[in-house]
């Protein structure tokens, strides 16, 4: 939720369509409904919701490098708190990616939209673009969580990794 203010002058060209400002949950009573709900969730138990997150999130990073070592498939992932990225490396000896231009020079875009693609065929849906981090909520249960790593594991074992 954010907000938008100025000198009058600067606040009238937006009144009077002079300069446009939207979003996709501009003025939108749900997006600020669950903005509340999460504040208030927060305030009410955010260690703990916090906590959970982290151990989702880890549980989930853990299961990946398990699956992608059982098929040699060299990966890499960074995360902090519920937010993480996974790297599909081309090789092992290869630096760990710190930006764009290492993760362009160390990994081929279309291993990863390969794997991408099949595992959302199979249920298990995140950006399908390599730069993009995967979000983990408080929705992603342990259970949930096992069941994903299950699809991934099936699928990453089934793909032909070498096209």
């Amino acid at each position: 939720v954010g907000a938008v203010g100025g000198r009058a002058e600067i606040m009238q060209q937006l009144v009077n369509g002079t300069v446009f400002h939207g979003g996709v949950h501009s003025g939108n009573p749900f997006s600020m409904a669950g903005a509340l709900a999460t504040q208030q969730a927060y305030e009410q138990n955010g260690e703990a919701i916090y906590g959970l997150l982290e151990e989702n999130t880890k549980r989930l990073a853990d299961g990946l490098y398990k699956i992608f070592a059982e098929i040699n498939v060299p990966i890499h992932i960074q995360h902090v708190g519920s937010l993480f990225s996974l790297q599909i490396m081309d090789n092992a000896e290869d630096p760990v990616p710190q930006d764009y231009r290492s993760i362009a020079s160390t990994t081929t875009p279309e291993r990863f939209i390969r794997f991408q693609q099949a595992v959302q065929r199979a249920g298990v849906y995140f950006h399908p673009n390599r730069y993009e981090p995967w979000f983990i909520s408080t929705l992603h249960t342990q259970e949930v969580m096992e069941e994903a790593l299950a699809i991934i594991q099936d699928v990453a074992h089934n793909l032909d990794w070498q096209a």
